[in-house]
């Protein structure tokens, strides 16, 4: 619920559903409950050994935690790193209002209004759980109940269905626009993150059977595959070779020269550019192929910079020449 113009409060209420009539609310509670977990569990599970995949060796954090513990294998070095990071990264989300894909709270609220109970989702669309309640949306004991005055009836629904919408989640409303009378389910949150974190049984899966991971130049190309531009990527131990649509290739090499140890060379068309990592180099070759928003974006981005660096110039242009 938000505050409107004129001190009206107005009512968005998106994931929200009724407990059928003849349903068992607390079997329906349970249900949710499970099948939440399970969902939540799964999708960490597979962050878990994408992240696994992403790591490269070469990469400082890698070295890092390397000599932190020598002894440990590759693969549950790959996992303690990613395990941390989330770890960490869920620690920042609950301590700050601005969210991100570490923001791992899950959870189900249900109020009561008359002899009828409802049932509101929150799982927030940039986490990396984010879709872990849509089964909420073919639950045989649900059924759709929200809501929103900020936009028109949706069509197969009815005026009065809508209008009893209105009626119910603004009785249950106090003055501010918040229910205050609720029973929160918790279906991940950070006292019981250690519940539903995959770290263990992904360590004992591994132990048995090792993964195999790609190389890192394959992990990289798969970012470049995803654009519309590209007809064609392969990678190859060193090598990143890319073809356009229109026609061009486009290289990423690890530099040879033991001056540039560590660095990769792009060529696009005739340009010549050196990065300081593979990671860098991919970034610029996406950049430059990039289209629709992402490619405004990018424009956008390089003409602020441009003004921002137009800027400083007079700045110390006109600091020099007060100091003469």
């Amino acid at each position: 619920m938000a505050p409107a113009t004129g001190g009206r409060v107005s009512t968005k209420i998106y994931d929200a559903y009724r407990i059928k009539p003849d349903a068992d609310v607390w079997a329906v509670l349970e249900d949710i409950r499970d099948r939440g977990e399970r969902e939540v569990v799964n999708r960490m599970k597979a962050f878990y050994c994408e992240q696994m995949d992403e790591i490269d060796p070469d990469s400082p954090e890698y070295q890092a935690a390397r000599l932190e513990s020598p002894n440990s294998s590759d693969v549950a070095l790959r996992l303690r790193m990613v395990e941390t990071n989330v770890r960490e990264g869920y620690k920042r989300s609950v301590t700050r209002m601005e969210k991100d894909r570490y923001d791992l709270n899950v959870s189900v609220a249900m109020s009561r209004h008359g002899a009828s109970f409802y049932v509101r989702a929150f799982c927030d669309s940039s986490s990396l759980l984010c879709g872990s309640l849509d089964f909420l949306k073919r639950h045989p004991g649900l059924e759709d109940f929200h809501y929103q005055d900020q936009a028109d009836r949706p069509k197969g629904i009815s005026e009065e269905s809508w209008e009893e919408r209105r009626r119910v989640w603004g009785e249950m409303m106090d003055k501010q626009g918040f229910i205050r009378h609720q029973y929160i389910i918790e279906i991940s949150c950070w006292d019981g993150f250690w519940k539903l974190n995959p770290w263990l049984e992904l360590s004992r899966k591994f132990h048995k059977t090792p993964p195999v991971f790609p190389i890192r130049e394959e992990v990289a190309a798969r970012h470049l595959r995803a654009q519309e531009a590209m007809a064609s990527v392969e990678a190859e131990p060193g090598r990143i070779v890319c073809v356009t649509k229109a026609g061009e290739t486009i290289t990423i090499a690890k530099a040879r020269k033991k001056s540039q140890r560590g660095q990769w060379v792009s060529r696009v068309g005739a340009t010549l550019k050196r990065h300081g990592t593979l990671g860098r180099a991919v970034d610029h070759v996406y950049m430059e192929h990039a289209t629709g928003w992402i490619a405004e974006a990018v424009k956008r981005h390089l003409r602020q910079a441009k003004k921002a660096r137009k800027a400083k110039r007079r700045r110390e242009e006109a600091r020099a020449s007060s100091c003469r």
